[in-house]
């Protein structure tokens, strides 16, 4: 409180002395030095600023320095695809998870990459958009307790019991339905072609998943924008549910916060909440969850977006869960310890990334400053 008593006694002193050296005196040749050295910028921001242009009490200031920012235009934050080119986007998925069950530990890593090609298809009337996807590559490498799993779609693996149905997937192509706001709604899949995709018997199962709630989560990144104008400091929120089927839902929570430009991209400030809840039907698995109080406990994240190709350039998220969830199986219900780090990236390309240049090396999006 005194500091700013101070200052505000500062100014009036400034703004008198200044009116009285304006009727009174004439300007030393140094002041008048320095008012030619004022530039045109300076005058802009100068006479743009209320407390410099007046001062306290209405007083008009002959001289004071330049400390008001310029006025933000603001940045329009709005995915603006084209018919003509095709746009890549790469997404990861990184989860480390360490199990507690019956006072024994059981870790295992989950690492997934998806390589999709994306166009726009059709606007309706009602303001929705429709664009169509193509998986062209991904890359899976799992380890459950030490039994570990890998799928390569660029090189040839040796086979392995998911082997069948990650290379189902290759070559998978869907719809996403974007709402006016941008965000997406119905995921589309030829469920008449997947059906009819062979796989081997020990993976039967999996053909009936919901491969369009698999998937939305590796998409919904690139469409976290307002689609409106925003200036440093606006906010807005972002919410949905993926249904894991008899694993249970998960209800995500964004807050996205517009911090301004750096060179060429535009930064946003992530915060995430993420809460577990356990299916409400079992049919007919071996096992169920019954109770879960999964939820997150803190997360950190930024998205970069790039105004001149109307597109999010690079978006990542780290995520920690903690809580328990009770498994039944063949009647003995089982309460399982639960600790996971999840950390997710998605990258956009106007070209193929991992089709090699003529030359050497891969091409790159605009890298984020750091």
């Amino acid at each position: 409180m005194l500091r700013l008593l101070g200052i505000c006694a500062a100014i009036v002193i400034f703004a008198s002395v200044s009116t009285s050296d304006a009727n009174h005196n004439s300007p030393s040749p140094r002041a008048n030095a320095a008012a030619e050295r004022r530039t045109a910028a300076d005058e802009v921001e100068f006479t743009s600023c209320p407390l410099l242009r007046r001062g306290l009490f209405g007083r008009r200031l002959r001289w004071a320095p330049t400390v008001c920012p310029p006025i933000s235009t603001g940045v329009d934050l709005r995915f603006r695809p084209t018919k003509e080119a095709p746009v890549f986007v790469e997404a990861t998925s990184k989860h480390t998870q360490y199990m507690k069950v019956m006072g024994q530990g059981i870790s295992q890593t989950n690492d997934q990459l998806y390589l999709f090609e994306t166009r726009p298809m059709d606007e309706l009337q009602t303001g929705e958009r429709i664009l169509s996807w193509r998986i062209i590559g991904l890359k899976l490498s799992l380890d459950i307790g030490g039994n570990q799993i890998a799928y390569d779609s660029t090189n040839a693996n040796a086979p392995t019991v998911l082997s069948d149905f990650f290379k189902e997937l290759k070559g998978l192509e869907f719809r996403t339905h974007h709402r006016p706001d941008g965000t997406i709604g119905k995921i589309e899949i030829d469920r008449e072609t997947w059906m009819k995709r062979p796989l081997a018997v020990q993976v039967e199962p999996l053909r009936h998943l919901m491969i369009e709630e698999y998937l939305r989560p590796f998409l919904e990144p690139g469409f976290m924008l307002p689609n409106r104008t925003v200036r440093a400091g606006d906010s807005w929120t972002r919410s949905s549910t993926v249904d894991a089927g008899h694993l249970g839902k998960y209800s995500l929570e964004q807050r996205f916060t517009y911090r301004g430009a750096d060179k060429d991209l535009h930064r946003i400030d992530i915060g995430t909440k993420l809460v577990h809840t356990a299916p409400k039907t079992r049919d007919g698995l071996p096992f169920a969850i019954t109770q879960s109080d999964v939820k997150s406990t803190d997360s950190t994240g930024t998205a970069w977006f790039d105004a001149a190709l109307g597109r999010i350039a690079r978006y990542e998220t780290r995520l920690r869960l903690a809580g328990s969830i009770v498994v039944v199986v063949g009647g003995q219900q089982t309460t399982v310890e639960l600790e996971e780090w999840r950390y997710e990236t998605l990258r956009t390309y106007g070209r193929n990334p991992w089709q090699k240049k003529e030359g050497d090396g891969k091409e790159s999006p605009r890298s984020p400053p750091r």
